[in-house]
């Protein structure tokens, strides 16, 4: 059985629950015990906690192994809403949201800046929106704007996850982000900013990254930032996903659940981006960018 057939039926056993909240949390003790047994790679106490995360990836729908990720930390520290928000899903096809929607019957509240993405993911979605559990809503985020977006299209304030992939503002979205309280929140960093730096572009309302320069490798904000907005916000950092492009966090006082989250930072937690490497080093990637404007965090 292939790593994504395991881990789908390994978390349909807690999402086809959802119905049942008390038998959820009932059953944690199950369904953990048979994780364990049944799929030893994925939980083995030999590795450590960066490569133990790793094995938890897996690729439904998203762009990387962000599916896995998410439904292990879920198991692991309950469900609420059963609801995503996801900010920058693309055309919808490849993004966090459709393994939670299509396979486990999620409620998606979906925001894009480009009408094309917007139409061609109202398409792919057009039954879960006659049904009412998909809402997807052409935004351009800004600082100003992003939570009268939220308030537009009724966001739950308990929804689960909030996922941020813009390719600019992606610090300055998730700091002026107040009116929900996700349990889990997904955002890409720019892994070309180094491990070490705590920098983040500077606020533009019509950011666009391959016209402040050709690279494309100047946007969003490193893993350092992230994380102490994060912890500003009340979230820990947990785990980056293996190539180096989404960081996860999840509340704090979610960290009492089976797997210890919290005694990790981004120093060791950071990977540098696998597809940009495959052509050119770190050092030479910031070298690229190393002229124009950062905010220090």
């Amino acid at each position: 059985m292939g790593l994504i057939s395991s881990i789908k039926r390994w978390n349909s056993i807690v999402f086809n629950l959802k119905r049942d909240r008390k038998k959820i949390d009932d059953n944690q003790g199950n369904i953990r015990r048979l994780a364990v047994n049944r799929f030893p790679n994925l939980v083995s106490a030999e590795l450590d906690y960066k490569t133990r995360m790793a094995k938890r990836e897996a690729k439904v729908y998203s762009q990387n192994g962000e599916d896995g990720i998410l439904m292990y930390i879920l198991d692991s520290i309950g469900i609420d809403s059963f609801s995503i928000m996801e900010i920058g899903i693309g055309n919808g096809s490849e993004c966090n949201s459709r393994n939670l929607i299509e396979n486990f019957g999620w409620n998606a509240w979906m925001v894009d800046g480009s009408v094309s993405n917007v139409n061609q993911a109202n398409a792919l979605y057009k039954n879960q929106i006659k049904a009412g559990n998909v809402n997807i809503q052409h935004s351009w985020v800004t600082k100003e704007n992003i939570e009268d977006t939220i308030h537009k299209i009724s966001v739950p304030k308990n929804v689960d996850i909030l996922s941020i992939d813009i390719d600019g503002n992606d610090y300055w979205i998730w700091e002026s982000i107040n009116s929900i309280l996700p349990r889990v929140v997904i955002i890409e960093y720019n892994a070309s900013f180094g491990s070490e730096r705590s920098v983040t572009i500077p606020y533009d309302p019509d950011f666009e990254r391959f016209k402040k320069h050709k690279s494309g490798y100047y946007h969003g904000a490193s893993l350092k930032a992230l994380e102490k907005l994060g912890k500003q916000k009340g979230y820990s950092l947990i785990c980056c996903d293996s190539t180096g492009s989404n960081a996860i966090f999840i509340r704090k006082e979610l960290d009492n659940s089976k797997e210890v989250f919290d005694a990790h930072s981004s120093d060791t937690l950071y990977y540098p981006l696998k597809k940009r490497m495959e052509t050119m080093s770190l050092k030479d990637q910031y070298n690229q960018i190393i002229h124009l404007k950062v905010i220090n965090i």
